[in-house]
C-alpha cells in the first residue's frame, strides 16, 4: 500500500471490507473470493445496506469526493461507462488509459435500494462484490476507488439525471457518459471510456457539449476502440489471462507505457474511413506481436548460448579434475578453458548488449511471463470442493428457517425439524441471525423464555451453543 492513503482510498477499502464481512465471502487457496448466497440472511442484507449508506453519505462522501477532485488536478482519472459482460477487460482498459480508475457504487445505491431485494439481486450483489474484491490490492495502491454516483453529491448531476430519465430514448451508455461528464462542473475531472461494440456514439446532454468535446472526443473514442482491440487480440491472449491486479502492478512498473501506447495508437485518423482505421489498427497490433515474438526468440537464442557455454565450461573442468591431468597436460587443459571462457564471455556480451526494446514490448514480456505463472498455479492448485448434498440440504433449511420475519414463526418451524437438523441449523447461524432470533419478536417479553428453553434442549447434545 502506498504511504499516503487519501480519503477516497480509505473509504473504498472500508467499502470492500463491509462487502466481504456482511456477505460472508470466503477465499480459495489462490485468494479468489467465493460467494455463497445461502450464507447470507435477510438481516445481513439489511445490515449491509445500512453500512454502505453510512459509508457513501455525509462527511465520508464529502471527503472522498474532495480527495478525488484533488487527485485529478495533475493526473488522469478514468471512469468506465455503459453495459459490458467483460468487467475484466473494462478495468484493464482503464489501467492503460489513466493513473486511477473510478468505479461508481452499484450495490448500495442501486441493487439494495429497493424495498424488496429479490434473490436475483442478491446473486448480482455477490457477483459484483467478488469482482471488486479482486481489485483490493489495486485499491490499496491508489489505482482504483469506489465512489457514490454523482447524483448523490452533485446538484448539477442530479438535474441532468432527472432529465435523462424522462427521455425514453436514453440508453445506459448515454446515461453513464453524461454522469461522468457532469462531474466536470464540480471540478472532478474524469475521462470517460467504454468498450465500443459497433453501436452508435452515446448522446451527450446539451448542457455537456463542451465537456464532451474535451473529454470524450471522436479521437478519444477511436483510441479506446484501438486499445480494446489490442486487449482482445488472441495473439496477445496473455493480456486477457493475467489477473487485473497483476496487470495493474506490471503496467505501473513502466511509467512510460501509457505514453508510448498513446503515441502508437493515437496517430491522426483524419480523412480515414472506419475500414481504413481498422486496417491501421491491425497493422499496429501486428507490429507489437512481431516485436514481441522477435524479442522472445532473441532472448531464447542468447540464453541458450550462455547455457551451452556454461555447461561446456563445467563439463571440461570436471573432466580435467577427475582425470588429474593438470600437471600431465596442463597446456591442453589451459587452452580448452581459454577457448570456452571466450565463448562464455562472447555469449554474455551478446546477452547484455541486446538492444533495448520499446517499453510496450518490455512490459508485455513481463505480462506474458506472469500470465503463464498464474495459469500454472491455477492448474496445480486443488479445485474448490462442491458442497455435498448434506450442505445443500442445510442451506435450504436455513433459508426456510430465516424466511419468517418473527421469531415465533421461526420457533414453530424449528420444532418441526428432526433434532440433528435443528441442531445443524442453529450451529451455522451468524451473529446477525442470532440477534434477530432473540429480538425480533411479536409477543410479550416473557415469550422469549419458551423459545430459549427449546433452543437449549436442541443444542444440549452439541458442543456449541450459538445463543
Amino acid at each position: 500500500m502506498t504511504n499516503s492513503v487519501d480519503a477516497a482510498t480509505r473509504v473504498s477499502l472500508d467499502y470492500l471490507s463491509v462487502l466481504e464481512r456482511r456477505l460472508r465471502i470466503t477465499r480459495t487457496s489462490n485468494g479468489d473470493p467465493v460467494f455463497v448466497p445461502d450464507r447470507v440472511s435477510p438481516a445481513s442484507v439489511s445490515a449491509l445496506r445500512t453500512e454502505l449508506h453510512d459509508l457513501l453519505t455525509g462527511s465520508n462522501c464529502d471527503s472522498c469526493i474532495e480527495a478525488t477532485r484533488k487527485f485529478g488536478e495533475d493526473r488522469v482519472q478514468t471512469v468506465g461507462f455503459g453495459i459490458t459482460e467483460n468487467f475484466d477487460l473494462l478495468v484493464k482498459l482503464g489501467f492503460l488509459y489513466g493513473q486511477r480508475l473510478v468505479l461508481w457504487d452499484l450495490i448500495g445505491t442501486r441493487l439494495l435500494a429497493k424495498k424488496q431485494v429479490a434473490s436475483d439481486d442478491i446473486l448480482a450483489v455477490g457477483e459484483i462484490a467478488c469482482q471488486l474484491l479482486l481489485l483490493r490490492s489495486v485499491v490499496e495502491d491508489g489505482g482504483a476507488v469506489i465512489l457514490p454516483p454523482p447524483p448523490m453529491w452533485s446538484e448539477f448531476s442530479c438535474l441532468v439525471a432527472d432529465e435523462l430519465r424522462t427521455n425514453s430514448k436514453t440508453t445506459p451508455s448515454d446515461y453513464g457518459l453524461c454522469m461522468a461528464l457532469s462531474t466536470v462542473e464540480d471540478g472532478l475531472l474524469l475521462h470517460p471510456y467504454t468498450i465500443l461494440d459497433g453501436a452508435s456514439k452515446p448522446l451527450v446532454h446539451d448542457a455537456l457539449t463542451h465537456q464532451g468535446e474535451e473529454f470524450y472526443s471522436t479521437e478519444n473514442q477511436a483510441f479506446h476502440y484501438s486499445l480494446a482491440e489490442m486487449l482482445s487480440d488472441q495473439r496477445l491472449v496473455f493480456l486477457q489471462n493475467i489477473s487485473s491486479k497483476e496487470f495493474f502492478r506490471i503496467t505501473r512498473r513502466f511509467p512510460e507505457l501509457q505514453h508510448d501506447i498513446a503515441v502508437a495508437f493515437s496517430q491522426s485518423r483524419t480523412g480515414l474511413s472506419k475500414v481504413q482505421v481498422s486496417i491501421e489498427d491491425k497493422k499496429r497490433i501486428d507490429r507489437i506481436v512481431s516485436s514481441l515474438n522477435q524479442r522472445n526468440g532473441v532472448q531464447g537464442k542468447y540464453f541458450v548460448d550462455v547455457l551451452e557455454s556454461t555447461a561446456a565450461w563445467s563439463s571440461a573442468s570436471l573432466v580435467a579434475l577427475a582425470s588429474g591431468r593438470f600437471n600431465e597436460a596442463g597446456w591442453l587443459f589451459g587452452a580448452t578453458i581459454m577457448d570456452l571462457s571466450l565463448k562464455l564471455a562472447n555469449s554474455l556480451r551478446k546477452w547484455y548488449a541486446m538492444p533495448n526494446r520499446p517499453v510496450i514490448i518490455q512490459a508485455f514480456c513481463h505480462l506474458e511471463k506472469l500470465a503463464a505463472e498464474e495459469l500454472e498455479t491455477q492448474f496445480l492448485s486443488p479445485l474448490p470442493l462442491k458442497p455435498n448434498s448434506s450442505e445443500q440440504s442445510t442451506g435450504k433449511l436455513l433459508r426456510e428457517f430465516t424466511e419468517p420475519h418473527w421469531v415465533e414463526e421461526r420457533h414453530e418451524y424449528l420444532n418441526t425439524l428432526p433434532l440433528k437438523k435443528a441442531q445443524r441449523v442453529l450451529e451455522i447461524l451468524d451473529d446477525d441471525q442470532i440477534h434477530c432470533n432473540v429480538n425480533v419478536r411479536r409477543f410479550q417479553q416473557a415469550y422469549i423464555g419458551d423459545y430459549l428453553a427449546d433452543v437449549w434442549t436442541i443444542c444440549s447434545a452439541t458442543t456449541r451453543y450459538p445463543h
